[in-house]
């Protein structure tokens, strides 16, 4: 149930600008939420503030690679003497290979870069704690790997599912979750480190075509929201990250609205009055209370910006170092620049 819209559709503004905000949702996440996927190297597993950004205004800078398109990103090395801002690890391919690199957050220079599989694949990034990980989607046996300083690559394990593509990834206790593109329906697969499948999780629901999702985790368990129903565009769902137990589901109705970041629902009742309810983390919802009008748009997420960026639409946005670093991407008929932008001049 893989969703999108037909051009004679998209050409009414109306719609196009629902498509494109659907594009967006599930990658515009607050950096309050617990860590993401993309943590730098050198903190905690555990909820932690984030170093402060840097001071003054940001302009936004490209990055480049001769080698080809960058695909993804995540922490690399901490602050230190030589690299003041610390490093980010990106991951790309082009030309016959598939590489990662290691970039200094400061010049924005390549300080290393390692050829991973010498064709052209699917690769993502995710971090755990102080651990920076790959997955590589050749169409044969996924590779999953680590990565360390001076982009250098260690296979872990070849896992025991196959798929072309994948949407979004994530480790927790060394165990990689991830929800692969090739399919047309909400489809979690959780392995051990070692690469053996334990379990898949299947949503109810399709993915819209086009969005990165990203999976959050949050107390032992993985959320994702936005999913693709008949009637909605924002059903969440959520399972244990050990692949045991039930998946939790939740679907709003069109006049109510769901943050994962405060994991609460909101609407308003025939009066248009309106009222917000906690969520708990199987998605059970609590007792609603009335809340001011305009207190919904004042507490809407608002993803942090810097000049420069562009892009119809954001697939990541992650604070490393203190650094924003944003990942954009084009659709519906723009051109312009977009990917992987460093925010710290």
């Amino acid at each position: 149930m893989s969703w999108s819209l037909p051009p004679e559709i998209m050409s009414d503004d109306r719609v196009s600008r629902r498509a494109r905000s659907l594009l967006a949702l599930a990658s515009i996440a607050s950096l309050a939420a617990s860590p993401s996927p993309s943590a730098p190297l050198g903190t905690s597993s555990t909820p932690a503030a984030q170093p402060a950004p840097l001071p003054g205004p940001k302009k936004a800078t490209l990055l480049r690679d001769a080698s080809g398109r960058l695909r993804d990103f995540t922490g690399g090395r901490a602050p230190d003497s030589e690299h003041p801002l610390g490093t980010l690890f990106v991951a790309g391919s082009g030309a016959g290979t598939t590489f990662v690199a290691e970039i200094d957050l400061a010049s924005h220079a390549t300080l290393d870069r390692t050829q991973i599989v010498p064709e052209e694949a699917n690769v993502r990034l995710a971090s755990e704690g102080t651990r920076a990980y790959a997955l590589i989607a050749t169409g044969r046996q996924p590779l999953f790997g680590e990565l360390s300083a001076g982009a250098a690559w260690k296979p872990l394990a070849k896992l025991s599912a196959r798929f072309r593509s994948v949407n979004a990834f994530v480790v927790v206790a060394g165990r990689p979750i991830v929800l692969p593109q090739d399919g047309d329906s909400a489809v979690f697969l959780v392995f051990e480190p070692g690469g053996k499948l334990i379990s898949k999780r299947n949503c109810r629901a399709g993915l819209f075509e086009g969005n990165w999702y990203k999976l959050h985790v949050r107390d032992g368990r993985v959320f994702v929201n936005n999913l693709v129903t008949e009637d909605s565009f924002d059903k969440v769902c959520a399972f244990d990250a050990d692949g045991r137990g039930p998946v939790d589901e939740l679907e709003p109705l069109p006049e109510q609205e769901f943050s994962l970041e405060r994991m609460e629902l909101t609407g308003e009742d025939s009066s248009d009055r309106m009222w917000a309810a906690p969520v708990n983390r199987r998605l059970k919802v609590g007792p609603k209370r009335w809340i001011a009008a305009e207190e919904p748009e004042s507490r809407a997420e608002k993803p942090p910006t810097c000049d420069g960026v562009t892009g119809t639409a954001i697939k990541k946005n992650s604070l490393i170092h203190g650094v924003r670093v944003v990942h954009s991407f084009n659709c519906c008929g723009d051109t312009g620049l977009a990917g992987i932008w460093v925010c710290s001049k």
